[in-house]
């Protein structure tokens, strides 16, 4: 990867909307800057985020932080993520966890966004499927190494070994390992 030199002529500042500079090289911005109008991105969001749930319902960003998770519910329920059943007798549950970010938009505007966090079911280092992969150059990752196929061959595993898993869905693919979400029958 070859190093930036800088902005194409064409470019357009995110500040200033002038072309030919970038906003961290803008004299307007600078000038802001240094006269307190304006405060660097990480100056804006002094609080850390929430690391618990109780944290964000305790914050002062609370309904906003609601508010999120009422969305990220919401875009779980439209996709049909999940089926909401009962849990039987001896079986126990796949923890998850609330993840809370705060993130910005091009207009440098505080978003907050929630994720569900996944405790992985299954965790197998699994060198049949994705040993190809060692046999290529760098980092590209061909053979087996696509998610989808990785799935494929480890449904075709799970088969033979007659396991109980109805619902597979990818979590992580490393090199050596293969880290699925599961919910047993």
């Amino acid at each position: 990867m070859k190093p930036k030199n800088g902005p194409k002529p064409d470019a357009e500042c995110y500040y200033c909307k002038e072309k030919g500079h970038w906003k961290r090289n803008c004299s307007k911005y600078l000038a802001d800057l240094k006269s307190g109008l304006v405060k660097k991105k990480k100056e804006d969001n002094n609080d850390e985020d929430p690391a618990t749930y109780e944290e964000a319902m305790m914050s002062p960003d609370s309904n906003k932080w609601q508010e999120a998770m009422k969305s990220e519910m919401g875009s779980m329920y439209d996709n049909k993520v999940w089926t909401l059943v009962d849990l039987p007798d001896s079986r126990k549950a796949v923890e998850n966890k609330w993840i809370f970010k705060r993130k910005t938009d091009a207009d440098e505007m505080p978003t907050y966004v929630v994720y569900k966090g996944r405790v992985p079911g299954v965790y197998e280092e699994w060198q049949d499927c994705l040993e190809q992969v060692h046999k290529f150059s760098g980092n590209s990752y061909k053979g087996y190494a696509t998610r989808e196929e990785a799935v494929a061959q480890w449904r075709a595993h799970v088969g033979k070994k007659k396991n109980r898993l109805k619902f597979l869905v990818p979590l992580l693919l490393t090199a050596t390992a293969v880290v699925l979400y599961f919910t047993l029958v």
